[in-house]
């Protein structure tokens, strides 16, 4: 069993680390009028807003385009206006006192604070009588500064929402109103017009930093390797995605024993979610491979796996964590647990593009009715009135 991750002496190592990710980072004039700004803009739009309705703020851990903030945050507050709440995302950038202004004038009933690892995402930092949910999506309880927080977050908040099983676990040590909520994808207006059949067979590996996840990436790499080999004659391309200014050596070199095996090979930079979407439309198969190894694969759920379906492409994921919760093997994906199964899936799936269109089918089924932003916000809508209607603390 994994050592305790709040354990005293873990935390007493990296103790400057956690008292530095307390405190902002110094003003310059240039952020103070910036921030003004950015708190003058959410006035403005906040006061548009209908007033005789529930409401939440949210305190996003980092900026509107990025990762989870983008969907557990903004995206999710704007799904849920439809629920008939009336929502505010405050912007990760503001300094503590503004935070604490908009709670005074906005008067929430729901306070999220979306993840830690933002030096201002403390509740005991704020007076509010809003209900406090900590949302947390990652095992970034991995890092003992993060754990510190992670841990104070649970405890002080009225309902926790965790993005897997294992995370949810995990929080049930300090909070008993724990909730398993996936995170939500906005359903793309209109389907590909271009089915994975009839794409170029391109099997894409996506990740935001391919290269920081090295027991993934041997995983891929011997079976990309192999893949090559069985699906003879037929040939596909490998797409790799997250490929950073700095990692493009390293992208390069872990990339030629690809070559070597007589595959095509190409990389994607990190960008911007919808262009990320847009370009998996030109996808065949895409991957989606935890490590049993890695510490932060317990953490995981669908981060990648919702672009990949937003663009109709079929998902050949890990038999491990929270994949099996949603998937099911040759129905809406593929679910692997060797090296063996990983290469018959590629193989498979290359040959076979009746096969594509099915899996991608049932795919955007199971997106629309459990992984879609408006199927979350359902979710989420339930939990806060349910939340509303008890009395105390950490009680289910």
């Amino acid at each position: 069993m994994a050592q305790p991750l709040t354990d005293p002496t873990r935390i007493a190592a990296s103790a400057a680390d956690f008292t530095a990710r307390r405190q902002p980072d110094p003003l310059t004039p240039k952020s103070w009028l910036g921030h003004r700004a950015r708190e003058m803009r959410l006035h403005l739009e906040r006061i548009r807003k209908p007033a005789a309705l529930k409401r939440a703020v949210f305190f996003p851990n980092t900026a509107e385009s990025c990762g989870s903030a983008n969907l557990r945050a903004y995206e999710l507050a704007t799904a849920l206006e439809p629920c008939g709440w009336r929502t505010t995302v405050v912007p990760a950038q503001l300094e503590r006192s503004q935070r604490q202004r908009i709670l005074d004038l906005e008067k929430p009933d729901i306070a999220v604070m979306q993840k830690g690892r933002n030096p201002l995402n403390w509740p005991d930092y704020y007076t509010t009588t809003a209900k406090w949910v900590f949302d947390l999506d990652d095992a970034d309880y991995k890092t003992p500064e993060q754990a510190v927080q992670c841990e104070v977050n649970c405890k002080l908040a009225h309902m926790v929402t965790a993005g897997s099983q294992n995370v949810a676990t995990w929080c049930r040590q300090f909070s008993k109103n724990v909730h398993v909520v996936w995170t939500g994808h906005p359903m793309p207006a209109a389907r590909p017009t271009v089915r994975p059949s009839k794409r170029n067979a391109i099997v894409a590996w996506a990740q935001s930093d391919s290269m920081k996840y090295r027991d993934e990436a041997a995983i891929v790499q011997r079976a990309m390797i192999d893949a090559a080999d069985a699906a003879k004659p037929t040939t596909f391309t490998f797409r790799l995605y997250g490929v950073r200014p700095e990692t493009r050596d390293e992208a390069n070199a872990y990339l030629q024993p690809l070559r070597d095996a007589g595959l095509t090979c190409e990389t994607r930079e990190f960008m911007p979610n919808n262009d990320f979407v847009a370009s998996l439309n030109e996808v065949a198969i895409g991957l989606h491979i935890l490590a049993p190894t890695s510490d932060f694969a317990e953490g995981k759920s669908f981060g990648k796996v919702l672009a990949y379906l937003a663009a109709d492409v079929p998902i050949i994921a890990s038999d491990l964590h929270e994949n099996p919760h949603f998937f099911k093997h040759r129905v809406n994906g593929m679910l692997v647990k060797s090296h063996e199964q990983y290469v018959e899936a590629v193989r498979e799936l290359v040959r076979d593009g009746n096969l594509r269109d099915t899996i991608a089918d049932a795919g955007h089924a199971s997106f629309r009715d459990e992984l879609s932003i408006e199927a979350i916000a359902k979710r989420t809508d339930h939990l806060f009135r349910s939340l509303l209607a008890a009395p105390t603390r950490n009680e289910s």
